[in-house]
């Protein structure tokens, strides 16, 4: 027997429509494209971004490590090479690296990054902390390497310029040496 593929179940109709997808020559021909385009661009794409795709092959064989610890989730991994083959600017290259860029920040993100979608306004926030788990062990796990990964590596490695700060980038909101001074009057 075959081993299961992502999405199968026992259900014979989707086994089904699982096989005519597959099967239909204008997807394998897409699929060809796209792994002759990315096994070209595998020497850049290596060399610049640490994504390791066999020029042979063309198979995605190494990923970077962009948070010592942390690990993408690689159910979001045919979204990324889709990204990296359908969305992205190869004719320019300030182009190219803002869009490979994209791609690899969508990815590591755990989806979109689009206005809108992926950002916390004020209603998401509020929901979102409605939603919050009670307990540290009812976290799931996405959450937890975010917080045990992430964060940390985001107080030792992000320094924002002041332009940063000028443009809207980055808001600081509070300052240790401003919460001394609230706490000494206590």
């Amino acid at each position: 027997k075959n081993a299961p593929r992502v999405g199968d179940d026992e259900n014979d109709d989707d086994e089904t429509k699982n096989a005519t997808f597959v099967d239909d020559p204008r997807v394998a021909r897409a699929a060809d494209a796209a792994r002759a385009l990315l096994s070209e661009k595998a020497p850049m794409l290596r060399e610049y971004f640490g994504v390791d795709i066999d020029e042979a092959s063309g198979s995605l064989s190494g990923l970077p490590v962009l948070v010592e610890g942390f690990e993408p989730d690689l159910s979001l991994l045919p979204e990324f090479v889709f990204a990296l083959a359908h969305e992205v600017d190869w004719t320019e290259e300030k182009a190219c690296f803002r869009t490979v860029a994209d791609a690899l920040a969508t990815f590591y993100a755990g989806g979109s990054l689009d206005p809108g979608e992926g950002h916390l306004t004020s209603s998401t926030r509020d929901e979102f902390v409605e939603n919050a788990p009670a307990a540290e062990d009812d976290e799931p796990e996405r959450v937890r390497s975010i917080r045990q990964f992430v964060f940390p590596a985001m107080r030792r490695c992000l320094h924002p310029s002041k332009v940063s700060a000028v443009q809207g980038v980055a808001t600081q909101v509070a300052s240790l040496e401003q919460l001394y001074r609230v706490f000494e009057r206590c």
